[in-house]
């Protein structure tokens, strides 16, 4: 069992002509309880009335160990601590997991903590959707959490339909108008780079992060986590792989990738600023971008640091960066490849997608460049045609 169940002795319901009980529902693990009031529907003015009731207590307290009330109407906040923790037991990222953990409690907050999940109806989540969540990219990520999680709740027969399949679905994405995705030039993050401060070991460990994720595309947290035994300068490659403190976002994203000169750069900088570091735990860590103790850094520790710096190196340099972040470095490269030429497959690749069909969905040439058509018309004149 879950919870540990105890009953009270019957009282009068104040109003009421049958003995009532209250069960209490405590949780071993959180320490949380629940107390709920039930009816042993013996009349008080019966024969034996309180013997009776104090044996329907027995008969109540045997339902709950054994079975908990299936029967029992469930309510929104219990469902969602269920949900979570099947989540949770699923191994899904810790951002998902905070991702639902927030969806569910704008929800309660706007429905109330006494809701019942099948009272949950479809009015209910348009006013949610469109007019108590204030933020519109917000709504349309609630959205995505819940509806995952009231179609398990269709799946498991809590429900009997999946009330957010009544939502305009089309119309929730008009409220949202995407951020800028914050690209930046090649020039400019040379000149971020060269601007960025390199004093203190920290500063040029963050500078040469900045630098890495552009010059290889990589995500922040496979640079973040990247060591020493990964980078191969004879082959110029990096291999980028997961550990057991490092999980991959996807199958896909396990690969070498070459060594581009910016990366070639920030890497050879970083191992340098490493071997002449005082401490022994910097020297001997076999992380590339490692805290004083010699430890990696975490993500988004990393990211903060680095995004301080960077915003204030580019309001001084009068560079727009608005709505970008450090991923969007990763969107910098692989856009300037798609600009500039290079194949979609060899770019898919690099960036390792899990299909070229991501890549092309969310990358194509933004400058106005003329197609060369010459392959095509050679080949389809050697086609069979009819006669003139």
């Amino acid at each position: 069992m879950s919870e540990c169940v105890t009953v009270g002795n019957p009282f009068i319901a104040k109003g009421r002509s049958n003995y009532y009980v209250k069960i209490t529902l405590k949780n071993p693990e959180t320490g949380r309880q629940r107390i709920l009031k039930k009816s042993t529907n013996v009349k008080i003015n019966s024969t034996q009335s309180l013997s009776n009731a104090h044996q329907a207590r027995l008969d109540i307290l045997s339902e709950y160990e054994t079975h908990h009330d299936p029967s029992a109407p469930l309510k929104l906040i219990d469902f969602a601590a269920q949900y979570i923790k099947e989540r949770e037991a699923e191994n899904l990222t810790t951002s998902s997991i905070n991702g639902i953990r927030k969806a569910f409690d704008d929800l309660i907050r706007y429905t109330g903590k006494k809701r019942l999940l099948k009272m949950v109806v479809a009015a209910d989540l348009r006013e949610f959707l469109f007019k108590f969540v204030k933020s519109p990219s917000m709504a349309l990520v609630n959205y995505r959490y819940l509806h995952a999680a009231f179609e398990r709740a269709v799946r498991d027969e809590k429900i009997p339909v999946n009330c957010f399949n009544q939502i305009d679905k089309k119309l929730l994405r008009k409220r949202f108008k995407p951020r800028p995705r914050g690209i930046l030039s090649a020039k400019e993050v040379v000149k971020i780079y060269e601007n960025l401060p390199k004093e203190k070991f920290c500063d040029r460990t963050f500078a040469n992060y900045f630098l890495l994720l552009f010059g290889t595309a990589c995500r922040r947290s496979e640079a973040c986590y990247l060591e020493e035994k990964s980078i191969d300068f004879k082959l110029k490659s990096i291999r980028v792989q997961g550990s057991d403190v490092h999980k991959l976002k996807t199958d896909a994203s396990t690969g070498d990738i070459p060594m581009t000169e910016h990366a070639m750069i920030a890497l050879k900088d970083q191992l340098r600023s490493k071997s002449k570091h005082e401490r022994e735990d910097v020297r001997e860590s076999t992380y590339i971008f490692c805290n004083f103790r010699g430890d990696h850094y975490y993500p988004a520790t990393l990211t903060k640091q680095v995004l301080i710096r960077v915003r204030a190196v580019c309001r001084k340099l009068g560079i727009d960066f608005t709505g970008g972040d450090l991923h969007a470095l990763r969107h910098s490269l692989i856009q300037f490849l798609i600009d500039s030429g290079a194949e979609p497959i060899v770019v898919s690749k690099l960036a390792r997608h899990a299909n070229l069909g991501m890549t092309l969905s969310v990358y194509h040439k933004m400058k106005d460049t003329k197609t060369n058509y010459g392959s095509v018309l050679k080949i389809t004149k050697e086609m069979p045609r009819p006669k003139k």
